[in-house]
């Protein structure tokens, strides 16, 4: 009996230590390691800051957004029918309305967009931020490479968007869309540069010779012609089309936009006026790159390998041959078939061209005096 109240007290004395020991564990537990508050408790709402990267989007959406516009381009659509309705009876031919987005470049008016915007259009009407509308006249366009130049007529002086470098865009950089989706309005989105230098050789129907910025800023039928923005604020692109496998008229994040600098090579001769004329060197093309170019006995590499010279064209007065492949065109190098293209219509028509080229292996120089193409 003595025995077993010995151990009874020796187990009740551990049991106090431990619980006095466990109190100021906790004790001093709660003093270091505070409750972590609620979710809405006010020292969660004190710390609740925007962070700088939104602000910047939204800061570049405010900048920029005064010059973006809204076009509509109403167009006349009859068949052989109606149009004989029109002028022996005077019946109204029918007019379809599309829509479109654009940029103010200048701040006495002038504007860019898609040429595929306003072709055909026997009225165009541009819609600025501030609700104001206002007709505009087309100034210079350029069907092959789907730019146009509009102008509208204000006393006062419009906010603008500054160009900046598309060559100077890398992958993964951040990019700004602005523009008209579907005619809902004034419309921002946000992606990424996913690609550069996208090439097709037919878009929508139409002939391509442009490298693409392939953005996952999302597009939508209405935002064409609007800007792409670098994070400056600047624009990089002209959105142009859509990549849709379905079929569907909308957009899935994956976007194209003409490169800026393309533009900018151009505009001069968008705001002389009229249709722009493009130059011409009288070959037919194929990227060098590709496998089926051993066939000619070539090694694949960077370039535009001649398949065809037109007789009494620029390059056949120049001595160029089928086989030689283009490296260099004016300094630039060149990548591919549609490369090469590209880099002959923005030159000038009738002036000189340096092309570099190989020629079993060998590097030659040539001078070049290019011609006009026939549109």
């Amino acid at each position: 009996m003595k025995r077993m109240l010995t151990i009874f007290a020796v187990f009740s004395l551990a049991l106090m230590c431990g619980y006095k020991l466990g109190k100021e564990s906790a004790h001093k537990s709660v003093k270091s390691n505070p409750p972590t508050p609620s979710l809405f408790s006010d020292s969660v709402v004190a710390r609740t800051e925007t962070p700088s990267w939104q602000k910047a989007f939204a800061n570049i959406a405010k900048r920029a957004e005064p010059a973006v516009v809204h076009i509509r381009a109403v167009r006349v659509v009859a068949d052989p029918f109606e149009q004989l309705l029109h002028e022996f009876f005077g019946e109204p031919l029918p007019r379809r309305e599309g829509i479109g987005s654009g940029f103010i470049f200048r701040n006495d008016g002038y504007i860019l967009t898609n040429f595929h915007v306003i072709e055909g259009a026997r009225n165009i009407r541009i819609g600025l931020h501030d609700k104001t509308e206002l007709t505009a006249t087309t100034v210079g366009a350029d069907p092959w490479l789907d730019l146009a130049v509009l102008k509208v007529n204000t006393n006062k002086l419009l906010p603008t968007l500054e160009f900046g470098d598309s060559d100077a865009v890398e992958v993964g950089d951040w990019a700004i869309a602005i523009g008209n989706p579907f005619g809902l309005g004034q419309t921002v989105t946000i992606g990424f540069i996913n690609a550069k230098e996208r090439e097709f050789e037919s878009v929508e129907g139409r002939r391509s010779v442009h490298s693409y910025i392939q953005t996952s800023a999302l597009i939508n039928p209405g935002n064409s012609g609007g800007p792409l923005l670098d994070l400056n604020g600047r624009v990089i692109g002209i959105n142009t089309f859509i990549y849709n496998p379905a079929g569907e008229r909308f957009g899935i994040g994956i976007g194209f936009a003409i490169p800026i600098n393309t533009v900018k090579a151009l505009l001069d001769r968008l705001m002389r006026g009229g249709i722009v004329e493009h130059a011409y060197l009288g070959v037919v093309v194929e990227s060098a790159d590709k496998p089926e170019v051993a066939r000619y006995g070539i090694k694949p590499r960077e370039g535009a390998l001649i398949l065809k010279v037109h007789p009494q064209s620029p390059a056949a007065n120049a001595g160029i041959q089928a086989g030689d492949i283009i490296i260099r065109f004016n300094g630039k190098p060149i990548h591919s078939g549609i490369n090469l293209i590209r880099e002959v219509w923005i030159a000038e028509p009738y002036s000189e061209a340096v092309i570099e080229l190989l020629r079993n292996e060998q590097l030659l120089k040539i001078k070049v005096r290019l011609g006009r193409a026939q549109m």
